[in-house]
Parts: C-alpha cells; sequence; structure tokens
C-alpha cells in the first residue's frame, strides 16, 4: 500500500559533523539489505525486510513507500535492469518482484535452502548459494541451467579457470576452541575438468573468497587468516591478523577489512602480506565496510553509529550518530549514502561532500 509520509518536521532530525549531514526515514517494518533503482531520473531504494519477510520501496525524492509481501525470511537482493530478485531462505525460493507494479512477478522453488546471489551464470544470468551446499545457475528466464554440489557448506564459491573455489566455513568450534574433525581443511579446489580435487588449510571459519587472473586468495572469520594460492596451486603468502573479520574490500595490491573485536580498520599489503595500517575508529562493533568516491565508510553495531575515513589519510574524519543496528549501506548519488537500521525501523540518509541538505 502507498504510503505518503505526513510531515517533514515528524520525519526528520538534522545532524552537521564536519561536513556531513544525516536525516531519517521511518521504514513501516525492518530493513535489512538496500539496493538501488533509477527510474525517470529518479532513484528508488530497493530494501528487503527479512523479519516481516516484505519488499519496500521508498523514493528518495518524495520518501512515498510501498511494500510487497515475500515469502519467509527473505536473505539477499539482486537488481538487474530494473527488475528485483530475491532470495528467501525458509522456502527456498528465488522471488522476482516488479518494485514499480508492485507485485511478485514470479517465483521458483529450489528445493534448497538459498540464502546469497553470486555474479556470472552467462548473459542476462545469476548464481545463487544455498546453505545445503549447493551452487544453482539460473538464466534470465529463471530456469537452471547449472548445479554444482559442494564438499561442504561454504559461504563464498568463486570460479577461477578450471577451478570451482569453495569453503568449509563450519570448520571450528568457537565455544570450545578447537576445530570439527576434519576442520583443519578450510578452501576446496574442485577441477572442473579432471574431476580432481584439491583441499588447503584456511583457518578458522572461513568466509570470503578472492580471485583476479593470476591469484586465489581465502580469509576466514575467527582468525583473519588469509592465505593466497598461484595459478598453480602453491602458496604465495600467507598471514593470521588474529581480527575478528568482517566485510573485506579488495582493491588492487590491498585487501581492506573490519576487526569487531578492536573497532579497527585494517590495511593489508598483499605483495608482502603485513599489515600496512590499523585505524582505530570511533565506534565500537564495526560489522560493514563499504567505499564511496573517497571515503570508507563503517558501519558500528555496538554504539549504532557510522565512521567516515578518508581513503587518502586513513584517518577518521566523522563519527555520525544513526538508527538502531545499521546493517546495509548502499550509494544513492554522488552525494547521498542511505544506511539501513534493521531495529529501529529505520534509513537513514547521509549527505556527504555537499554542506548544505538539498531539503
Amino acid at each position: 500500500m502507498l504510503k505518503q509520509l505526513l510531515t517533514v518536521s515528524l520525519m526528520f532530525f538534522f545532524s552537521v559533523i564536519l561536513a556531513f549531514q544525516t536525516s531519517s526515514i521511518p521504514v513501516d517494518g525492518y530493513p535489512w539489505r538496500l539496493d538501488v533503482i533509477e527510474k525517470d531520473g529518479v532513484s528508488y531504494l530497493a530494501v528487503i525486510d527479512r523479519i516481516d519477510s516484505q519488499f519496500i520501496l521508498v523514493n528518495t525524492s518524495t520518501f512515498e513507500q510501498n511494500a510487497i509481501p515475500l515469502p519467509l525470511y527473505p536473505s539477499d537482493l539482486l537488481v538487474k535492469d530494473g527488475v528485483v530478485y530475491v532470495t528467501t531462505v525458509e522456502e527456498g525460493k528465488i522471488v522476482e518482484v516488479d518494485p514499480f507494479a508492485a507485485t511478485v512477478t514470479r517465483e521458483v522453488a529450489t528445493g534448497k535452502h538459498v540464502f546469497r546471489f553470486l555474479d556470472g551464470a552467462g548473459t542476462g544470468g545469476f548464481r545463487v548459494l544455498s546453505m545445503d551446499g549447493t551452487l544453482l545457475d539460473f538464466d534470465a528466464d529463471l530456469n537452471i541451467t547449472g548445479v554444482y554440489n559442494l564438499p561442504r557448506f561454504s559461504l563464498d564459491v568463486a570460479f577461477w579457470g578450471d577451478y570451482l573455489i569453495s569453503l568449509n566455513s563450519e570448520n571450528y568450534e568457537t565455544i570450545w576452541g578447537k576445530f570439527f574433525e576434519g576442520g583443519e581443511t578450510g578452501v576446496y579446489i574442485q577441477n572442473l575438468s579432471t574431476g580432481e580435487t584439491y583441499e588447503f588449510y584456511g583457518g578458522k571459519i572461513p568466509s570470503w573468497i578472492h580471485v583476479n587472473d593470476d591469484r586465489l586468495y581465502s580469509l576466514s572469520y575467527w582468525d583473519g587468516y588469509l592465505v593466497a594460492f598461484t595459478e598453480d596451486l602453491q602458496i604465495a603468502g600467507e598471514i593470521e591478523t588474529g581480527a575478528k573479520v568482517n566485510s573485506p574490500l579488495w582493491m588492487e595490491d590491498y585487501c581492506y577489512l573490519l576487526d569487531f573485536d578492536d573497532s579497527e580498520l585494517v590495511k593489508i599489503d598483499l605483495r608482502n602480506f603485513e599489515v600496512e595500517n590499523r585505524v582505530k575508529l570511533s565506534g565500537r562493533g564495526p560489522v560493514v565496510l563499504e567505499k564511496i568516491g573517497r571515503y570508507f565508510f563503517v558501519l558500528n553495531v555496538l554504539d549504532d553509529s557510522v565512521d567516515v575515513v578518508s581513503a587518502d589519510s586513513m584517518t577518521v574524519e566523522a563519527h555520525v550518530a544513526v538508527g538502531k543496528y545499521p546493517i546495509d549501506i548502499v550509494k544513492i548519488d554522488e552525494h547521498r549514502a542511505a544506511v539501513a537500521c534493521e531495529e529501529s525501523g529505520e534509513i537513514f540518509l547521509l549527505w556527504y561532500n555537499n554542506p548544505t541538505n538539498p531539503r
């Protein structure tokens, strides 16, 4: 149902910290994931709410909202050519949404607990990762065109030449501080041409994979173990940072990651596998890292804040209070970003590079 928020005075509060301003948009739900859709020169926020199982479209100019019910527990969304796709874990469905017609146009039951979209699978298609240890390829018509069975539950998957890379993301018992049986194998490399599988140590709870032309990287959550492999599957470098890692960003010769326990932004030089910089954040409990323009935006869930870090000087330039449990951020345009604050049911707009709020 289309909802016009009543008055600007009820909707907004403003705070100016350096060149940054914030304003709050109340949402009739609990925003979990965000993306941006453009239509007729207007930017809209595509929002999924995992608690009330709904999709919400927010006009960033008028702040009008439209909600559509979804199958239980939507977990991820993907925007392609003005169409929204959503994974729903509980019912194992891929849902196609026409956001401007406010309708679910198609649903595909996969029989798997699908939870994450991945790039690839040919022109117009995408890949979906399930909690059952399966990777599914879909074409633009939502037909399943490929099924890959993984050795273990994996939080990430990548293709690298003839290799399919996956992880053993449930390899370590954090309460008792020990590996499960066979858990020291954390990285699986399957040769799709020969059928051979190679196994390597991947740290405690390996969670992320990154590939480029000549290197494969794996990074673990619990101990921040980073390892690189060459094309002939030799170890090119490794480091154990000791960080409880969140939200790594891979940028040319560097990996940037968040250390949750120490509330730091860590910069690792991938040429020599050394920590080049540790930035002490103003906020506590960093979980999401995004680079927008010349800034890193860090979402902190223990004090409900956003740290803004200069990518040039690697110093904290602003510390902005937002709503409860900031969990996702997306760039709207050259001057605005949106932050999903799940527990307080609001989206915060951040103005940057512009000292004057246009409203």
